[in-house]
């Protein structure tokens, strides 16, 4: 699988990493700052809702299907690796975050550390911002 290397920073526009059409590609921060990943090249980190912020060892599965952009803090760059066909990743990461709609803000974040799963949408359901659901060792949440 092919396997590339960008230095994402706070641009005058984003870094695209993944092409429409390009098939599945994982995406993992290096690190060693956050980057936020979006559809479009105009993304800011500061953007409240369209963006997914990917912190440092974290991956984000991309299905290939859209353009997928990344953007970071002024000053604050990090490297991400693109791996063609990657849809995950076997080593220990604090989290991965999968996307479910793209252009809605749709997604599902696992996170190692905390042992739970969260569902969230960019709607404001439920009683946590835009939370729809949470899994966790202390039991089951949906919120309708």
């Amino acid at each position: 699988m092919p396997t590339d290397s960008l230095q994402v920073s706070n641009s005058p526009a984003a870094t695209q990493l993944v092409t429409a059409g390009d098939g599945p590609t994982l995406i993992a921060n290096a690190g060693p700052n956050t980057v936020w990943i979006g559809d479009y090249n105009t993304i800011q980190y500061t953007d409240g809702s369209g963006v997914v912020p990917l912190t440092p060892n974290s991956t984000y599965a991309a299905s290939g299907q859209a353009d997928v952009y990344a953007t970071a803090a002024p000053g604050l760059p990090s490297t991400v690796y693109t791996i063609a066909g990657g849809l995950n990743f076997f080593q220990p990461v604090t989290s991965i975050t999968l996307p479910t709609g793209a252009t809605s803000g749709e997604r599902i974040v696992l996170n190692g550390l905390t042992g739970t799963i969260t569902g969230y949408n960019s709607t404001s359901e439920g009683p946590t911002s835009g939370v729809a659901f949470i899994i966790s060792p202390a039991g089951m949440f949906f919120y309708e």
